[in-house]
């Protein structure tokens, strides 16, 4: 009961925030969810810069609560109009943030990368009660901590459990959905329709991105969102500034490779600034004054606070930014140590994997082409107009896929060592992010433009609906089935060293020494190291994967007598042969506090 008391403050106080964008900002309601929630981040990444971030939660937290409180009062008053709450967009809003807090309930990390930095960085900052620093474990030390420090928030508010920080950043995503409906009406259902259908594709994409923090899909959607704003406000220079600002220091701060979607939509602002604002004008003040503030708050302010997390970093850390593994640096493009073998063939595996029509990413991209294709066509044969916005859109998304391949080339070519470049580590991730920003831009385009053009009978239009719908979801239909298929966390390894560590934990045991034993775990390719530093934070454990030789009994004997407790994971015949001269226990299989007594052990089950 405590936790839904918890939620329902918690959107009271973002609607709070939101209510101040909507009746003071005049921000468009479809907005009003991505800007306070990048607002939100960008305020509470500067605290963690100066140290304040629990005051700076609170003071946002407290604040949206007496803002409500506020407009609802005026609301009463009828001093505000409550019709614009009811917009499509914000609709679809509440009804997804239930069902996605009701399905993702109680779910706990269970991927790789969760616990080798993305979950790890975000328990760190809420144990610290701030930006992560050398007395952590985070290796990733040059990741920019974006959507950790939203999840930060959320955390801080209902409480410090995983499946909270899941649905904090599927929240985050769904508010990036939410400028697709930016001309949705209530009385153009077919609309509304299609750009549910199309927000459930970009989700279907990667479903299981909802189960994991990993940020590759949230980078395609904020970059995506901050697109939709650059066009909506194409005509007011001001409202531009003020809503796509903290969403590009967002995308900024989500990962480093929001610097090329930075460069990508700011290219495009400042074309839509250029043609709406200044083109065919005399050259004035205010011109100068549209190009001053456009460098200053678009381009400026989002690469000054990324260069203060550089500098965070160096300080916090206490090494120079060169020194980080997945450091950008000079000498790492002139100093490229890569074989010629590689270099040879590095460029058509990249355009294979790139141009492979089985991929359902390129498929889905050559499918919303033909669409576009079609609808341009029909368009002209039947009313002889030119759509200039998809003709556009399609040059914009299949030049900038070109663009951030050749990127990714640069990538696997001077940054990644060679044998993660040479099986193209980490392709399928990095595709998805420009993915989902471009068929997200091009199914916006094509319900846009099918909207304002097309005006079919009511049987005509429901079949075209249907039509456009489904083929939206179609590239990605085999995903369907993992809506029913969530991970089930209490037979994994994870939750076995979750709740063995847990054992030792309630000793009170001060940062204790451990042993874990899993034979199975040998091949994890550190999967279960990373999964106990989690758990631990600390690197104080020993991993053992077998005593089947003599060299392997040896080490695991001298690391035994330097550790308080044994986990022991799964077991093979040598240890339960081994172990049964000491312990009576039929199954190995749990938590041991450790003694030794000369060539005795004593293994007390915990």
């Amino acid at each position: 009961m405590s936790s839904i008391f918890s939620f329902l403050l918690l959107f009271i106080s973002f609607s709070g925030w939101g209510l101040l964008s909507l009746n003071k900002i005049k921000v468009h309601i479809s907005f009003i969810p991505i800007f306070v929630f990048s607002s939100i981040t960008t305020v509470v990444f500067c605290a963690g810069l100066i140290n304040i971030m629990p005051l700076t939660v609170n003071l946002i937290y407290y604040a949206g609560l007496v803002l409500f409180a506020w407009y609802t009062l005026h609301y009463f008053q009828r001093k505000y109009s409550i019709k614009p709450l009811f917009h499509p967009g914000m609709i679809v809003l509440v009804l997804s943030t239930i069902g996605i807090i009701l399905y993702l309930k109680g779910l706990i990390l269970t991927h790789y990368d969760n616990f080798s930095h993305w979950g790890l960085i975000i328990r760190e900052m809420t144990l610290m009660d701030g930006l992560p620093d050398s007395s952590t474990i985070i290796t990733f030390q040059n990741y920019p901590p974006g959507s950790a420090v939203f999840l930060y928030y959320v955390m801080k508010v209902l409480g410090a459990h995983e499946s909270y920080a899941l649905m904090a950043q599927a929240l985050l995503a769904l508010s990036c959905v939410v400028p697709m409906f930016f001309f949705s009406k209530w009385r153009n259902p077919g609309v509304i329709a299609l750009t549910i259908a199309a927000g459930f594709s970009l989700f279907l994409m990667h479903w299981s991105s909802l189960y994991n923090l990993l940020v590759d899909i949230v980078l395609g959607l904020v970059a995506f969102a901050s697109i939709i704003a650059a066009y909506y406000y194409r005509d007011d220079w001001k409202k531009q500034l003020i809503v796509n600002t903290p969403i590009l220091i967002l995308l900024m701060l989500v990962k480093d490779s929001g610097k090329i979607f930075m460069a990508f939509n700011i290219l495009l602002i400042l074309i839509f600034l250029y043609y709406h604002s200044i083109h065919k004008k005399s050259v004035s003040k205010k011109t100068w004054k549209i190009i001053y503030h456009t460098l200053l708050w678009l381009i400026g302010l989002p690469i000054f606070l990324n260069y203060l997390w550089l500098k965070y970093t160096i300080k916090a850390y206490h090494m120079n930014y060169g020194a980080n593994k997945f450091a950008v640096t000079p000498s790492k493009v002139t100093n490229n140590e890569k074989s010629s073998e590689f270099m040879e063939n590095i460029g058509p595996k990249l355009w294979q994997a790139s141009t492979n029509l089985e991929s359902n990413h390129v498929s889905a991209l050559l499918l919303l082409n033909l669409i576009a294709a079609v609808i341009i066509l029909l368009l002209y044969v039947y009313q002889r107009k030119f759509s200039k916005v998809l003709i556009g859109t399609i040059l914009v998304t299949n030049t900038y896929y070109a663009v951030y391949m050749v990127s990714l080339y640069f990538m696997y070519v001077y940054l990644m060592p060679e044998f993660e470049a040479s099986r193209l580590a980490g392709f399928g991730r990095y595709q998805s992010t420009v993915i989902v920003y471009l068929t997200g831009i091009l199914m916006t385009a094509i319900i846009h433009e099918w909207n304002d053009h097309f005006k079919p009978k009511s049987l005509t239009k429901i079949m075209t609906v249907l039509i456009l719908g489904s083929l939206f979801i179609y590239p990605f239909s085999d995903n369907l089935k993992q809506l029913d298929d969530k991970p089930e966390t209490s037979s994994t390894i994870r939750w076995d060293v979750k709740s063995k560590f847990g054992k030792i934990a309630s000793t009170g045991t001060v940062d204790p020494k451990v042993m874990y034993y899993s034979p199975k775990s040998i091949a994890d390719r550190g999967y279960l190291k990373y999964i106990v530093s989690y758990e631990q934070l600390s690197t104080n454990y020993v991993i053992s994967n077998g005593i089947n030789t003599k060299e392997q009994k040896e080490k695991f004997l001298e690391n035994l007598k330097q550790t308080e407790y044994l986990v022991v994971l799964d077991a093979d015949q040598e240890f339960k042969e081994w172990f049964s001269r000491f312990s009576t226990v039929e199954k190995p299989e749990g938590v041991y506090k450790v003694q030794q007594k000369g060539e005795k052990w004593t293994f007390t089950p915990i």
